[in-house]
């Protein structure tokens, strides 16, 4: 369904989702506190080996942190999706919208 409202809410100045990502994990990046024990099939390990060159903690972490960062992309995707198909919500999102612009 298509909503006959058009959203009024303009997400320019709203950081991306890459952009919060990076600010709450810079830091965390940087050191790593939890050791854990692996299991993988050899065609697993060869490419961790190959691909990973000296530092396969820091490899396994940065695919595991695109991993997250792509679920919490898609679930923002679906939110979004829901409340773009609530017609009563953009309604009301429209409505204070006009509020805000006169200033009260």
């Amino acid at each position: 369904m298509v909503s006959t409202f058009k959203s009024c809410f303009h997400y320019s100045n709203i950081l991306s989702i890459a952009d919060w990502y990076d600010i709450i994990y810079e830091k965390e990046y940087e050191k790593m506190t939890h050791r854990a024990t692996i299991t993988l099939d050899q065609e697993a390990y060869a490419f961790l080996l190959s691909t990973a060159q000296n530092n396969r903690s820091a490899f396994i972490n940065k695919l595991l942190k695109k991993e997250k960062l792509r679920q919490l992309k898609q679930d923002i995707q679906k939110a979004n999706q829901e409340e773009a198909n609530d017609i009563i919500y953009q309604k009301e999102l429209c409505e204070w919208d006009e509020t805000l612009a006169d200033g009260l």
